[in-house]
């Protein structure tokens, strides 16, 4: 394999699974709900709720993506970050 394995850049995370593992995450947290995590992100009570039930918005945005990942202490590509298309934000 070489050095070059520990580069390997990880799949893109779908839409799903970046709903999934946010309301896994949330679920698991004894102090964390998706309303007070929303609160923590400035938007209305049931953001994320909307985001994990329904699916929209389809993605998070690049600074709640950083938020969230922050509190969780995870990687923000964890919640769908498209590193291609957030540079040119």
């Amino acid at each position: 394999m070489g050095i070059f394995h520990r580069f390997r850049v990880p799949a893109p995370v779908s839409p799903a699974d970046a709903r999934s593992r946010l309301d896994d995450l949330a679920s698991r947290d004894k102090d964390a709900s998706l309303a007070s995590l929303s609160r923590m992100l400035r938007r209305r009570d049931g953001y994320l709720a909307t985001f994990v039930r329904d699916g929209a918005p389809e993605r998070l945005e690049r600074k709640d993506r950083d938020l969230l990942a922050a509190y969780f202490r995870v990687d923000p590509f964890e919640f769908g970050e498209a590193r291609d298309a957030d540079a040119a934000a």
